[in-house]
């Protein structure tokens, strides 16, 4: 290295790290923009918090919307010199690397030109003072890059928290500055997921989707629900069997002119159905309509056989999901199960920081809690007992109900009215009326908020407590108004496809959990009517998130004074630009309620996390958008698929003891038939054919995957050892590039854990970035290493990856392909984590998730803090008034606020565990003794094989389960 390149460098780590703190504004309008930036010895960033616990705040609170930007030295700027092979620069890379970074926090202002009286906040008060100037051209150029890092700041993969307050004040700003949202890109790994199986992860949420269409689409909101209904999804779709009438969809250039659906009503002869589960296993294909017999669903008056059937399943109607237990005993053992975990089965993966009452508020809601007295009698008078339902939505106040089966119908009875009694006796809200219906008496039991919501019905030995009117209604419309249990209108157990089902998964009594989706199921919630008013309600919700986050921005800038009426403040928010100038009613007339900050509602459907059934508000009428919009998901739909699949799926659990304690081994089956022709080809497009070969036991390892896709075959491995590491070794510069923008970032250590990959067939986008940086030739014994460190070897019809070559050298001469006992496209086998060689990384990983976790509950907080000036100890309930959910430290701490120093309102959140543990970087982080991460806390095996035959998926896994 000469001296003109040293000296350029040095330039370059100047440019980058100021030695002194600098600050500029700029006044301007709305808002004045400006910037602080300070040197930033590590000591000097909040302990737990790192360079997130930055806050910046002004004396008079004249600053807004502040965002934080981390400063580093480049890495790469360090290794040229700590590779450098004069002494004298390799000194120069250690003392740059020890060398520290700095922050720059970007803020708006009041656009005064009075001074500012900074506060950067670290572990210490750090004072200045900032004078503003008026210069245009620097104002623009700041506001920019302040924009730029707001948007970048808010969509960072480490930001482990709901975005509700991000996505709003994103949303709030573009809309009120005139600044474009910048483009959200999925992440590198997930889009490359996408890329190579079709098969996308994850959605944004239609909650922060109906918050931007109020933005910047309030046309759609603009139009009358004067429109009939579209045609149904359900109705357009062709029957299986038979002949139906097929009705068009306008094309999108007619449906934009015009809003008629009538369309075409032209039958077509439809082709017989084939045997949906021929060609799933020899099992499925011997018991398909054997003694079974074929039922049509448009026949409702024909009587059919129940042999092989439960008796439960004819009092739920067809369009219900259905969650059977078979008893209660299985029942108490789920919920006692959900319990074990916190009330969340969600924490089996990762420890949540969240609570939002789980089981408690599920029974709360139907006035049902159980009490030691029904656990101990409950399997002597419940027989059967369901879970049913025409839609999931339990966050927000799903449509769903209770139905059980009695053996003594009295005491059942009597425990129900007398559990309502109960309810209405220890809350003084509660009201209990008696509805008819169907020539049967509905008990009727609520709250004015809806936190109480139960209709309770019994025919016969059958007793349903539901949240919604119509499931209990269609319920009711089951059966004649005497005490017989004759069918009077068809029911979920008389489908055809149920009775397919259950020719090849009988209910022999000992699975714990039988769940079943059918397609009325799917048809009623693709429905013009339910999916229009799903569309409405999160348009309600988004509305009410509105009210509350502008009024805290409101507030913040200090907007609101004691003698403004509500009405006044709504007013004010929209012609300031906190909500939308066009918030108003929705299309169904419905308006969004503010009677006080915690008291926001909507007049139609009550309160979030409790609002009225979809099924008990459905949507009538439709705006000519709403029609345009609901027609455009009919297209995308049939271009992309072709039917909505029945999907069934049994979970049986095994109790078992080892040394360790009490185990569970839960075998699941998950089955979607029959496939629709349009859907099995769709997947095929996707997926390979089925292996029935796979390879042999391949020695050390702990877990193998093999997946077979479209013209390509894909394997690897975890090896239950930890790499050896060179005593000086350090990964090389275009490693660490690489390693660091793949992992947004952070860089993964190479020695980390021991694994390969291998793959076969056509060359795809995943082998093609993987070969980057390998020569296009081998040596002579097929192996060529790549400038990011890693191994390449060409072994037979398979090229094989992994970071270390001795590793090569031991799989390559083990792949063996052995008979399998059943074809599958995807295996997958887990041994147990608990004692091996690399659980202790694996939990330390899982401690790193767990703790960003509980950072994000604090880095939520301390964004109510600096960027609503919200009061810092009254942060935690506005947070949890805004997420509907109790926060939890996830590692065990305790959320709390500290000051500064006495006198002072400012401070910062933090728990009590993150302070105890510092933020190494993830792969670097130890986890502390004692601390077992989900799922090593109770995971012992999994075993897992999935096929897709021509008309049906099937996937079957053993899991073994430690019970805390």
């Amino acid at each position: 290295m000469n001296r003109w390149t040293l000296l350029v460098t040095v330039c370059v780590v100047c440019e980058v790290l100021p030695l002194f703190a600098q600050s500029e504004a700029y006044i301007g309008s709305p808002f004045g923009v400006g910037c602080a930036v300070l040197k930033m010895p590590p000591k000097e960033t909040p302990r737990g918090l790192g360079m997130d616990g930055i806050l910046l705040f002004e004396r008079n609170n004249r600053i807004f919307y502040p965002v934080v930007e981390q400063r580093k030295i480049p890495t790469a700027v360090t290794d040229i010199f700590q590779n450098s092979k004069r002494p004298v620069g390799r000194l120069l890379g250690d003392i740059l690397e020890q060398e520290t970074g700095s922050v720059a926090v970007y803020f708006l202002f009041d656009g005064r030109s009075a001074p500012l009286n900074l506060s950067m906040m670290t572990v210490r008060e750090n004072p200045v003072t900032v004078t503003p100037k008026n210069a245009p051209r620097q104002y623009q150029n700041l506001l920019k890059k302040w924009w730029e890092q707001y948007n970048k700041n808010a969509d960072r993969p480490e930001n482990d928290y709901p975005p509700v307050v991000s996505e709003y004040l994103l949303n709030m700003l573009s809309y009120r500055l005139g600044l474009p949202r910048a483009e959200t890109r999925a992440p590198f790994l997930e889009k490359l997921l996408y890329e190579e199986t079709g098969f996308s992860p994850g959605q944004r949420s239609k909650l922060f989707d109906a918050e931007r269409a109020r933005f910047f689409a309030p046309e759609q909101f603009q139009f009358p629900a004067d429109q009939k209904l579209p045609v149904s999804l359900g109705d357009l779709i062709p029957q299986q069997t038979g002949r139906s009438p097929v009705v068009s969809i306008p094309s999108a250039e007619d449906s934009a002119q015009t809003t008629d659906t009538a369309g075409s009503t032209e039958e077509k002869p439809q082709k017989p159905a084939t045997s949906f589960w021929s060609s799933v296993t020899q099992k499925f294909s011997a018991a398909v309509f054997q003694g079974s017999q074929k039922v049509s669903p448009n026949d409702p008056q024909k009587k059919y056989e129940r042999e092989g059937i439960e008796s439960m399943a004819f009092h739920v109607p067809p369009h219900c999901f259905y969650i059977r237990f078979g008893s209660f005993r299985n029942f108490l053992w789920f919920q006692n199960l959900t319990e074990l975990w916190g009330g969340d089965m969600r924490n089996l993966i990762a420890m949540r920081a969240f609570k939002n009452g789980g089981n408690s508020r599920f029974e709360t809601e139907l006035a049902v809690k159980q009490d030691a007295l029904a656990e101990l009698f409950g399997n002597s008078v419940i027989e059967d007992i369901a879970v049913i339902g025409t839609d999931l939505d339990f966050d927000e106040g799903g449509s769903f109900g209770l139905l059980f089966k009695a053996k003594n119908n009295t005491l059942l009875a009597n425990e129900f009215r007398q559990k309502r009694k109960n309810a209405v006796k220890n809350d003084s809200t509660l009201e209990e009326k008696t509805l008819k219906t169907g020539g049967h008496e509905v008990s009727f039991l609520s709250a004015p908020d809806h936190h109480v919501r139960s209709f309770y019905a019994a025919v016969g030995d059958y007793h349903l407590v539901s949240r919604s009117e119509k499931i209990m209604r269609d319920f009711i419309a089951l059966h004649t108004e005497t005490e017989g249990i004759s069918v009077k209108h068809p029911s979920l157990g008389e489908l055809a496809e149920f009775q397919n089902l259950r020719a090849v998964m009988p209910p022999d009594g000992k699975d714990t959990i039988f769940i079943y989706f059918s397609r009325p199921y799917f048809y009623n919630l693709t429905s013009a009517s339910y999916w229009i008013e799903t569309r409405r309600r999160n348009q309600a919700a988004a509305g009410i998130d509105l009210l509350k986050l502008g009024s805290l921005a409101a507030a913040g800038e200090g907007g609101r004074t004691g003698n403004q009426t509500v009405p006044q403040w709504v007013n004010r928010l929209a012609s300031h630009g906190y909500i939308p100038q066009s918030f108003g009613p929705l299309p169904d007339g419905s308006r969004t309620v503010f009677r006080s900050w915690s008291d926001v509602s909507d007049s139609a459907r009550g309160y979030r996390g409790r609002f009225l059934p979809v099924a008990d508000h459905l949507a009538v009428t439709a705006t000519s958008a709403e029609v345009q919009q609901y027609q455009q998901m009919c297209r995308d739909f049939f271009a992309n698929w072709g039917n909505l699949d029945p999907l069934a799926a049994t979970f049986r659990h095994t109790p078992a003891e080892s040394e360790e304690g009490k185990m569970e081994r839960i075998t699941i089956d998950i089955h979607m038939a029959p496939l629709s022709r349009k859907n099995a080809e769709t997947l095929r497009q996707t997926m390979g054919e089925p292996m029935t070969v796979q390879f042999g036991t391949i020695a050390g390892n702990i877990a193998s995957f093999e997946i077979s896709l479209k013209e390509k075959f894909f394997f690897g491995g975890l090896q239950n050892s930890i790499p050896p590491q060179s005593p000086g070794e350090r990964p090389r510069l275009p490693e660490r590039i690489t390693s660091a923008a793949i992992l947004q970032g952070e860089l993964f250590p190479r020695d980390l854990v021991s694994g390969y990959m291998g793959l076969a067939g056509t060359p795809g986008t995943l082998l093609q970035l993987m070969d980057i940086g390998f020569p296009p030739y081998d040596d002579a014994a097929g192996y060529a290493r790549g400038i990011t460190g890693g191994w390449r070897r060409h072994a037979g019809p398979y090229t094989l990856y992994s970071q270390q070559r001795e590793l090569l050298d031991r799989i390559s001469p083990q792949l063996g392909l052995v008979p399998a006992e059943i074809p599958a496209q995807f295996r997958l086998k887990i041994q147990n984590l608990n004692s091996a060689a690399v659980t202790p990384v694996l939990n330390n990983l899982g401690f790193a998730r767990t703790r960003n976790t509980s950072k994000g509950n604090a880095l939520l907080l301390n964004q109510l803090h600096m960027q609503f000036h919200v009061n810092g100890p009254e942060c935690k309930n506005v947070a949890e008034e805004l997420l509907l959910s109790e926060m939890v430290c996830p590692l065990g701490g305790e959320y709390r606020f500290q000051t500064f120093g006495q006198g002072t309102p400012l401070g910062f959140w933090t728990s009590t565990a993150l302070e105890q543990s510092p933020d190494d970087g993830f792969f670097a982080m130890k986890a502390p003794a004692g601390f077992v991460s989900p799922p090593l806390n109770w995971f012992r095996g999994l075993q897992a094989d999935a096929l897709l035959a021509p008309d049906a998926v099937s996937i079957h896994a053993d899991l073994l389960m430690l019970l805390p």
